[in-house]
């Protein structure tokens, strides 16, 4: 899941809007950058060319500039998730196709090893995606934690008088630091099993390589081509055993 969308995140969505012709997409993406711009510059209206004596005008701006936030930010989680399930179900549709292509052709190992490395990747993108999420949202929690302890700090040198208020700012700048560093080791962990995936992924395309390579034998040498063909099926047996 793509708990933050990054900036690079929002150009390769107006990318795939573009390359898929996705007005939903589009829709979504816009409207909330939009809302979100209109509604940052309606609180800078509200703060500074609005007068005093318009106190209860500023309040109604104020909460429809949050609204408009929210719902800008909002409306882009909303188009970073449809553009990952849009990606998700193009997938799917390769590895169904890719599926029916192996039943109909079962004598042939090139298209299994198609389907094992395009599942794979699958997991793979996935894995990415989702080691990018807990990364960015590590980073967005600790800095919010470093906000709160530099509001705290600023709050005591503005108004000595306020140091229990100040205290308590801090300290929960440190538990959300906290908070932001347990999900760093989850990064970890997820990184790990990333790191898996790629290595699977390296020896199954060396296993592809082999296939190809053993179609260029020539059928004179037939031995020759059963025996590497079984030395290959052995090397497939220990890839996918489990070692304890």
């Amino acid at each position: 899941m793509e708990i933050i969308p990054t900036p690079r995140k929002l150009i390769d969505s107006f990318k795939n809007t573009k390359k898929n012709d996705n007005r939903n997409l589009l829709f979504y993406l816009l409207v909330g950058i939009i809302s979100t711009i209109s509604g940052i510059v309606f609180i800078f209206i509200a703060d500074n060319l609005f007068p005093d004596e318009f106190h209860n005008q500023k309040k109604v701006l104020y909460v429809v500039s949050i609204f408009q936030i929210v719902c800008g930010i909002f409306l882009i989680f909303r188009g970073s998730s449809y553009n990952r399930n849009f990606a998700i179900e193009i997938n799917e549709k390769l590895i169904f196709e890719q599926e029916r292509k192996v039943a109909q052709h079962p004598k042939e190992p090139k298209l299994a090893w198609d389907l094992a490395r395009i599942k794979l990747e699958s997991y793979l993108n996935r894995n990415i995606s989702q080691v990018s999420s807990i990364f960015n949202l590590s980073v967005f929690v600790m800095v919010v934690g470093f906000g709160l302890i530099i509001y705290g700090s600023v709050m005591v040198f503005q108004e000595p008088k306020n140091l229990n208020g100040s205290i308590v700012v801090a300290i929960a700048g440190l538990i959300v630091n906290f908070i932001g560093a347990t999900f760093l080791f989850v990064y970890k962990s997820v990184m790990e099993q990333a790191k898996e995936y790629v290595t699977v992924l390296e020896r199954i395309n060396a296993v592809g390589m082999s296939v190809q390579i053993i179609d260029t034998i020539n059928e004179s040498h037939l031995q020759l081509k059963e025996e590497t063909k079984a030395e290959l099926s052995k090397k497939l047996i220990d890839l996918y055993t489990v070692k304890k």
